[in-house]
Order: C-alpha cells, then sequence, then structure tokens
C-alpha cells in the first residue's frame, strides 16, 4: 500500500527536478524543505483521496518551516582576546593574512633552527612546503591597498632563501592586527566591546615588538 505513496511522492518531486539543486548550490535551504513538505503534503493528499481533509489541512505540512533572521550578539572573550562574532569581510580577510604570516614568519624560524642543527631532509622539506603553501594564500588575498610591495613580492617569489626577515614579516603582522581591529570597532554596537577592543588597540599600539 505505501509503495503507492511512495511512488505518488516521486511523482510531486519530479516536477522540481531541475530546481532541487539549484536551491542546494545557492543556498537557499528554505526554499528546498518549503517546497519538499509540499510535494509530499499533496502526495498524501492524492493518496488519500480525502478533499475534505486536503481542504481542512493544507499547509499543515510547512506550518513548522519559516525564516527567521537572528541577530548575533557580539561577545568579547579574554581568553582568545577578541571578538566572538563574525568578523566584517575585510576584518575576516586582514586577521587572515595576520595569522599566515605569522605562520610563514614562525616556519621560517624552525627552519632555520632545523638547518643550523643538521636536522633530517624530512622535517627541512615539511616546514618548507608548509612556507610555500602559507605564501600562497598570502599572495591569493594581497589586496591593491594593502602596501607593502617588496614584501610581498618576495614571497610571491617562493625562494625560501629571499623571504622576507623577522622585522619585515613582524611588521606587516601588527599593522594588519591593528585593521582588522579598526574594521571590527566600525561595525560594533556594543558599547562595551567596543571599549574592550580598543583597550586592545591601544595595547599592541604601545606594545609593538619593533618599538
Amino acid at each position: 500500500m505505501y509503495s503507492k505513496l511512495h511512488t505518488l511522492i516521486d511523482k510531486h518531486l519530479s516536477r522540481y527536478k531541475e530546481s532541487w539543486q539549484n536551491w542546494l548550490a545557492q543556498g537557499k535551504t528554505d526554499a528546498f524543505y518549503k517546497r519538499f513538505s509540499k510535494c509530499v503534503e499533496a502526495a498524501t493528499f492524492e493518496f488519500s483521496n480525502d478533499n475534505c481533509s486536503k481542504h481542512q489541512y493544507k499547509g499543515r505540512g510547512t506550518i513548522n518551516i519559516k525564516e527567521v533572521n537572528e541577530s548575533i550578539q557580539t561577545s568579547y572573550s579574554p581568553d582568545v582576546g577578541g571578538v566572538l562574532s563574525p568578523l566584517t569581510k575585510e576584518g575576516t580577510r586582514l586577521l587572515k593574512q595576520s595569522r599566515r604570516l605569522t605562520a610563514i614568519r614562525n616556519n621560517l624560524q624552525s627552519l632555520s633552527k632545523c638547518k643550523a642543527n643538521g636536522d633530517p631532509d624530512k622535517k627541512v622539506g615539511t616546514l618548507s612546503a608548509r612556507i610555500k603553501e602559507a605564501n600562497k594564500l598570502v599572495v591569493g588575498e594581497w589586496a591593491k591597498g594593502d602596501g607593502h610591495e617588496d614584501l610581498v613580492h618576495k614571497i610571491r617569489q617562493a625562494d625560501i632563501d629571499e623571504m622576507p626577515n623577522f622585522f619585515a614579516l613582524t611588521r606587516v603582522i601588527e599593522e594588519f592586527t591593528k585593521r582588522s581591529l579598526k574594521s571590527q570597532l566600525k561595525t560594533l554596537k556594543s558599547t562595551s566591546v567596543k571599549t574592550r577592543l580598543a583597550s586592545k588597540l591601544r595595547v599592541l599600539t604601545r606594545t609593538s615588538l619593533l618599538q
């Protein structure tokens, strides 16, 4: 008996066979689930052949699916020293770049120690591969307004022996971190979070490794 119901469901679903993947690819999950539930509902009514029930219960299959726009609350975490909420697009890019440059700098230091200690070639190769991978990511998201053309040129060449030195990398890391914080400050609504971030920005400025 239920095989007939499944056949009817498939029939209704097949009417939108070109739409299912499109909705998912576009992130329109609400549209996907609403249409899916309507198809199951229509097939169920057709299976029961009960016009009275159809009129009385139509729409019940989608009543629990609704669009909700929730505003995410911004909070500051002292553990990570930052804001726990989605960043702006530019703030995210700058923070990622800062962390990638930090990874390059740290791996370059480790690589230098490995070579000095005569460590196995495998370990040296692993560190070199990490640096080159981070290089690609940094160059791929470098924006025109970021400046530091000499530094990014050396990174783009991917020559380990010609990479920027510790101080050059640190200067850009600190600059990008500050710019990311400033980007967040412009969009925050919470006064307390703004105060904490502004304080962190002042501390970063006072405790720069290059001062």
